[in-house]
Formats: structure tokens, C-alpha cells, sequence
């Protein structure tokens, strides 16, 4: 018994633990300019954390009774489902983020190309138009709606 109220102190800190670093990937993952490397810093630290809880719960679950495994296994999962949860959506925004930056470092290039054969063509261009001459309204009234 000794040994599972030793777990139970330990779970209370790794749970603490993991919750805290769960709070800082999901502020991360509200923010709209979220830096990629901080985000996945991050997700590694929540990671750890919650392999640590894993390796708890595992244990608490071998000494428990059976009346109180049900319960304990409940809350177990929940721990596990917001893990996995987080965890999809950081994986989400880092590789949409991914793709995005590629597709503007690959786009960028090739409007640099794009941009510099559209001043060649322009520069070689050289129209002579007429001058347009608007029509002055000579103060007749008559005349007021063709002004």
C-alpha cells in the first residue's frame, strides 16, 4: 500500500506536469503567427510528459483493486485522448505551415524569373497614342447632360 500511495504522489505531479505543458502547446496552437520550432519544442516536451504519465498510470493500474480499476482506466483514457488530440492538431498546423512556407519559397523564385522577362518585354514596347481631349461645358443649360 506503501508503495501505491508513493505512485499516487508521483501521478499528482507528472499529472500537473502534463497539464501544464498541454496548456502551452494549445495556447500555441490559438496563435496565428505560431512559430514551427517553438510549436514543435513544445509538442516534444508534452510528449515526454506524457509518456512519464503513461508509465504511471501503468503502474497505478497493476496495484489497483478491482473495484476502483474502472474508474481510475476512465480517467487514464481521458489523459491518453487529449494527448493524442493535441497532438494531431500541433501535427496539422506544423505541416500546413510547412507546405505554405514551401509553396512561397517556390513561388517567390519563380515570380522573381516571371517578373524579370515582363520588364524586358515592357521596356521594348513604346506606343504612341493620341491625346483625349475632355469636353468643356460651355454653360448651356441644354447642354448640361451631354457634359
Amino acid at each position: 500500500m506503501a508503495n501505491l500511495e508513493a505512485l499516487k504522489k508521483s501521478r499528482k505531479t507528472d499529472r500537473a506536469a502534463f497539464t501544464k505543458a498541454y496548456n502551452k502547446v494549445e495556447e500555441l496552437i490559438t496563435l496565428e503567427g505560431v512559430d514551427i520550432s517553438e510549436l514543435e519544442a513544445e509538442l516534444n516536451v508534452l510528449k515526454v510528459k506524457s509518456d512519464r504519465l503513461e508509465i504511471t498510470h501503468a503502474s497505478i493500474l497493476e496495484l489497483l483493486p478491482e473495484q476502483d480499476f474502472e474508474a481510475e482506466f476512465e480517467v487514464v483514457e481521458d489523459f491518453r485522448d487529449k494527448a493524442i488530440r493535441i497532438e494531431t492538431k500541433a501535427r496539422r498546423i506544423i505541416t500546413c505551415q510547412q507546405n505554405v512556407s514551401n509553396i512561397l519559397n517556390s513561388t517567390h523564385s519563380d515570380s522573381a524569373i516571371i517578373n524579370s522577362t515582363e520588364n524586358v518585354v515592357t521596356e521594348k514596347r513604346r506606343f504612341k497614342l493620341p491625346k483625349l481631349e475632355l469636353r468643356k461645358f460651355d454653360g448651356d443649360v441644354k447642354e448640361w447632360l451631354y457634359f
